[in-house]
């Protein structure tokens, strides 16, 4: 779980290549989260908040940031 700075700035740079500039560095940090499980994943980013400023299904945002 060490790499949780490097996926913030990806996420980050993605948004910004997106023209999406509503969340600073320090906010997508504090909303990436850990699944419950851990076949889940290390870490996971709810992609609904930002459905309504991209006019995009939540699903369909997590697919292109991934």
């Amino acid at each position: 779980m060490k790499y949780k700075g490097t996926i913030v700035s990806s996420v980050y740079n993605t948004l910004l290549n997106k023209g999406v500039n509503s969340l600073s560095k320090m906010e997508i940090e504090r909303i990436i989260e850990v699944p419950p499980k851990q076949e889940m994943g290390d870490y996971a980013f709810p992609c609904y908040i930002l459905a309504k400023e991209l006019k995009t299904a939540p699903d369909r945002i997590a697919k292109e940031l991934s």
